[in-house]
C-alpha cells in the first residue's frame, strides 16, 4: 500500500511538471494551396492554380528531450484551388472561359516532431489529420455548397516545417503541407499547401 501510494504521488508530480512545461500559444497566417489530380475526367478544365487563404487557431509545444519536442494543436484552415472553365472545348463557345475559384474549409490537427537546432531555429516533421467541415465553388459571382456528400471528411498527410524565433513569445513559421489521402472519394484529388504563419506564445519555461 505505501508503494502503491509512493507510486501515485511520484507519477502525479512528473504530470504536473510535464503539464508546467507546456507551451501554449495562437497562430495567424496564409495558406498558399493547390491540389494534385492524378487524373483528370473533364478536358474542359484547365491547370490548377494556387489559391491565397487563411489558417487560425491553438498551437501547443510540449518538451520531450533538451532538443526535442511534439507541436500539436487545432487549426483552422481554408485551402483550394483556381482553375479555368473552357466551355468551348464542349461546344459553347458563346459562354468562353470562366474561372473557378474552389474553398475547402478544414480544421487541422498536426503532430509534428521538432528538433531544435539552436535557440531560434527549430525544424519539424509529421502527420495532420484534416477534418472538412465544408466548402463551394464560385464561378462569375455564383456559388455551389460542397458538403459532405461531395468530398472526403478527412484529410490525412504529410508536413514538413521550420520556426524562427523572433522574441521570446513572437516567432514565424513555414512549413509544407502534402496531402497524402484522396479527397474525392475516387477522383484521385490530394490537398497541399504552402504555410505562413506567426506564432505567439502564453508561457515560456
Amino acid at each position: 500500500m505505501k508503494k502503491l501510494t509512493i507510486l501515485i504521488v511520484l507519477i502525479t508530480l512528473f504530470n504536473n511538471n510535464l503539464y508546467s512545461q507546456v507551451k501554449w500559444g495562437l497562430l495567424a497566417g496564409t495558406n498558399l494551396s493547390n491540389i494534385t489530380m492524378s487524373q483528370n475526367n473533364s478536358s474542359i478544365f484547365s491547370e490548377t492554380k494556387s489559391r491565397v487563404s487563411f489558417r487560425i487557431g491553438i498551437c501547443n509545444d510540449i518538451p520531450l528531450s533538451d532538443a526535442f519536442s511534439l507541436n500539436t494543436g487545432i487549426v483552422y484552415s481554408v485551402k483550394g484551388y483556381l482553375t479555368e472553365i473552357d466551355y468551348s472545348l464542349i461546344g459553347l463557345p458563346t459562354l468562353g472561359k470562366i474561372e473557378a475559384n474552389t474553398s475547402f474549409r478544414y480544421f487541422d490537427i498536426p503532430l509534428d516532431f521538432s528538433y531544435k537546432i539552436s535557440d531560434l531555429l527549430s525544424i519539424s516533421t509529421g502527420p495532420y489529420l484534416g477534418l472538412f467541415v465544408g466548402g463551394k465553388t464560385t464561378t462569375n459571382g455564383d456559388s455551389q455548397t460542397i458538403g459532405a456528400d461531395d468530398l472526403s471528411t478527412t484529410d490525412f498527410g504529410l508536413s514538413f516545417g521550420a520556426k524562427f524565433s523572433l522574441t521570446e513569445v513572437f516567432s514565424i513559421s513555414t512549413g509544407y503541407q502534402l496531402g497524402i489521402t484522396d479527397i474525392s472519394e475516387g477522383s484521385e484529388i490530394y490537398n497541399k499547401s504552402i504555410l505562413l504563419a506567426i506564432e505567439y506564445t502564453f508561457n515560456k519555461y
